[in-house]
């Protein structure tokens, strides 16, 4: 289970959806290896909420869990900005 408020950070290239209001739908970014996300939120179905350069995205658990690792609190991630 992956606990909300913790940061990860990405050891490859990750695929994560965020809104495009002015479209009206989802688009596909790709967040880059050594990008810090932070939990916000996750869903019974897998799908994970976090935060990532002051946008808010979706990405699969199981990326995360394969592609992330967690970063220690007190560490590089009191400098991000969310």
């Amino acid at each position: 289970m992956i606990t909300n408020g913790k940061h990860y950070r990405l050891k490859s290239p990750t695929i994560a959806v965020t809104p495009d209001e002015r479209a009206g739908h989802k688009i596909a970014i790709t967040i880059p290896a050594g990008g810090i996300v932070e939990i916000l939120h996750e869903a019974e179905n897998g799908v994970v909420t976090v935060g990532w350069e002051r946008m808010t995205c979706e990405m699969f658990g199981q990326d995360l869990h394969e592609r992330g690792e967690e970063v220690p609190s007190g560490s590089e991630r009191e400098r991000l900005p969310f």
